[in-house]
């Protein structure tokens, strides 16, 4: 919702009440808000309609959060998310430049707006969002808050400073979601646990593990479609830098059926195109079974595991 037609429904809701009054003052012959009671009345009944607006508002636009979040991380269509959640992003960057800070559910939103606007070509949107959200996550009064600030930011942070800075940022989010004892800290830990496994992985460029958790995340239905594109995105360079092409062709080909219109979707293509001119001079080659290879893209793949990776 524009921020024109917010104020237009805060002006409706101060003017219904006066209309009302008015109204029932001409009906009984006398001036209502000139008593004492029907001018606490009058200010009851506008503080209502207020605060009516406000919450219907503030419903409607996490809705509308939801659904623009939903739609990137399922059909992984960044576009989207940067053309219907611009003008969102932009009344919580603005509210924070007048003293207002970045809450959970901002970040929430805020860091898939983010790396949509990488995949879209923004690179100074994101790196300011991600600043912000670092900085106000360390002002909150809660550590459980800290910490859900920290871990939805990290997937900005690898993207745009690699993966020694994103580990950094989870060990704090690990230490402030440990102070925590809810259940909600639990499953944050958990996800900070398998992330962390991947980054550390990462920053020794251990293959055979980021191979092992890039495919488990592939093929883990329960994540969404936009991590596992990426996912399998990595792993088709794995193999590709393995030179085996037949699972590298079958990773990609996975990109390039769910990517959607993320970057990576192109660049599978265009590696695919690069395969077949090359392998129709002859007939590509059946997977050989090895010891430490397995065929991911069959019932006998690797189990999957909880937890989720931004390649």
């Amino acid at each position: 919702m524009s921020r024109k037609r917010v104020i237009i429904l805060y002006e409706i809701a101060i003017i219904i009440p006066l209309v009302l009054v008015s109204l029932l003052s001409l009906l009984m012959g006398t001036p209502i808000i000139g008593t004492v009671p029907g001018l606490l009345g009058t200010l009851a009944l506008m503080l209502a309609c207020l605060f009516y607006v406000y919450f219907s508002v503030k419903r409607r636009t996490d809705d509308s959060m939801t659904k623009l979040v939903t739609k990137y991380d399922c059909e992984c269509n960044p576009e989207a998310l940067v053309k219907g959640g611009g003008q969102i992003a932009f009344n919580a960057m603005q509210a924070r430049e007048k003293g207002d800070l970045l809450q959970v559910g901002d970040a929430w939103f805020l860091s898939p707006y983010a790396l949509a606007c990488l995949d879209t070509g923004s690179t100074n949107s994101a790196q300011e969002i991600a600043s912000a959200i670092i900085e106000d996550a360390m002002k909150q009064k809660k550590f459980a808050d800290q910490a859900s600030m920290l871990v939805n930011v990290e997937p900005v942070v690898l993207r745009l400073r690699g993966p020694e800075e994103a580990l950094s940022v989870l060990n704090k989010a690990e230490e402030l979601a440990s102070f925590d004892n809810g259940g909600a800290m639990q499953e944050v830990l958990s996800y900070i646990g398998f992330e962390k496994s991947v980054l550390e992985a990462l920053c020794a460029n251990d293959q055979d593990k980021l191979l092992e958790l890039f495919v488990s995340v592939m093929n883990n239905e329960k994540q969404p479609m936009r991590i596992r594109v990426l996912d399998a995105d990595a792993v088709g360079s794995i193999y590709r830098a393995r030179g085996r092409e037949d699972f590298e062709i079958q990773a990609l080909n996975f990109v390039e059926l769910h990517g959607g219109t993320l970057p990576v979707k192109a660049e599978a293509e265009k590696r695919l195109e690069e395969l077949f001119s090359v392998q129709g001079e002859k007939p590509q080659e059946e997977p050989a079974a090895s010891s430490d290879e397995e065929d991911w893209d069959d019932e006998e793949g690797m189990d999957n595991e909880e937890g989720s990776s931004e390649a």
